[in-house]
């Protein structure tokens, strides 16, 4: 069954100490520094408009391609705007051309990440962490490294020592929950699942393994209550309809248990998940049957 992703960004642009202000319009000022433009192309960012601040950043490096903050902030514009390999290689600009610029690494990490690379997100996920130790973000998504490579334990110490320096994230205790399921400890994993749910009450993923837990504890009542608010909040959640269809299925409701596995069956197809889609349908053979 699929699990989410959820890698962070150690967010926050790159800010030059000018005099001089700049305001995110279509008119282009005469002779703009470099630095000029870099100020513009943040007030493109907090305005919601990554576009045209990649615009801006790029007339920046073209003025000034030693200028750390324009490769930097360029890169957590294309980010944002879905465009991680060419983030990737604005990220590795800004820490070549500042070598211990903790963010750069995190952020150059997560991209690597994003797109798959782990050996490269571990490297540079360490070098972040190397230069500031107390950098959350860094700990975290090499937390998620390590999980895609199947070491649980280093997994968890570096979740734990995220979560140490910032308890407030929810994606930290889910993912925490996860993997203290996955090393059999349910009651511990269902702590972290609350936890990750007091932080951010609308985070489908948690709702839907909190949900699959009490289930696992035969505790119906509750898995419906999560299991159904997982579906409320992604209504496409496939995992989410088929533990619900065995759900109901185990309390003996065979016409609800029949509707929510054609629904998985549904999602599963349109992610072209032959092996879930396959399993659904001997669910539904097997109620048919009986």
């Amino acid at each position: 069954m699929g699990t989410g992703s959820g890698w962070l960004w150690a967010l926050g642009l790159t800010v030059l100490p000018l005099g001089t202000s700049a305001t995110a319009n279509s008119a282009i000022v005469k002779e703009e520094t470099a630095e000029q433009l870099v100020v513009r192309g943040n007030a493109f960012v907090r305005l919601g408009n990554p576009s045209g601040a990649i615009a801006v950043f790029r007339r920046a490096i073209a003025k000034d391609p030693e200028l750390m903050p324009a490769h930097y902030n360029l890169g957590l514009a294309l980010v944002a705007t879905g465009q991680v390999q060419e983030a990737i290689f604005a990220f590795q600009r800004a820490t070549r051309l500042a070598p211990k610029f903790a963010m750069g690494f995190s952020n150059l990490g997560a991209a690597w990440l994003q797109v798959n690379n782990l050996p490269q997100a571990q490297q540079s996920l360490q070098r972040a962490i190397a230069l500031d130790p107390q950098l959350a973000t860094a700990h975290y998504n090499l937390g998620l490294v390590y999980t895609k490579q199947n070491q649980t334990q280093q997994a968890v110490a570096a979740l734990e020592r995220a979560q140490q320096l910032n308890p407030n994230d929810a994606a930290t205790s889910y993912h925490l929950g996860r993997l203290r399921q996955e090393l059999g400890d349910l009651e511990g994993a269902i702590a972290l699942y609350e936890t990750a749910l007091r932080l951010n009450p609308t985070y489908p993923e948690a709702h839907y393994n909190l949900g699959a837990a009490r289930y696992l504890q035969q505790r119906p009542e509750a898995a419906l209550t999560h299991l159904q608010q997982a579906i409320q909040l992604r209504p496409t959640y496939a995992d989410a309809h088929f533990t619900l269809g065995a759900l109901h299925e185990s309390q003996g409701r065979r016409a609800q248990a029949q509707e929510a596995f054609i629904r998985a069956q549904t999602f599963y197809q349109q992610q072209n998940n032959r092996t879930w889609v396959q399993e659904t349908q001997q669910r539904l053979l097997r109620l048919r049957r009986n």
